[in-house]
């Protein structure tokens, strides 16, 4: 997977916080949120921020095993479950085959406030 550059995905909008998970896609029309899969863990969960190569990702564990694309559906369920979403709003934009993987949403004011509220809870 590219590297994003480091404006894109380690500063927050002019707030100078900590490096955040998440960027619009240089189409202006998305959001991409960077993943950490844990698969075939006791529970679905969002758990936190990890780091990886690429910046910080949301750390998810879900119980599906990776075979067939169950354990993408999988993530893509958790996290909208834990954005308060459908989740028929978000793709797997990046890494169906991958443990970190980038997961597309509407580039929404709305998407906007409701992930940086979520991941500085998680940073917490």
């Amino acid at each position: 997977m590219a590297r994003a550059a480091p404006s894109e995905t380690t500063t927050p909008a002019a707030t100078g916080g900590p490096p955040r998970p998440w960027r619009r896609a240089g189409d202006g029309h998305r959001l991409l949120l960077r993943v950490r899969v844990t698969p075939k863990a006791a529970f679905d969960k969002v758990e936190g921020l990890a780091e990886t190569p690429d910046g910080p990702a949301v750390q998810v564990k879900v119980r599906a095993a990776p075979a067939d694309g169950t354990a993408n559906r999988a993530v893509l369920e958790t996290i909208a479950d834990w954005l308060g979403r459908p989740k028929s709003s978000l793709a797997l934009a990046v890494g169906a085959k991958s443990r970190i993987k980038m997961v597309a949403l509407d580039a929404t004011p709305e998407n906007v406030g409701l992930l940086e509220q979520r991941c500085a809870t998680l940073a917490a």
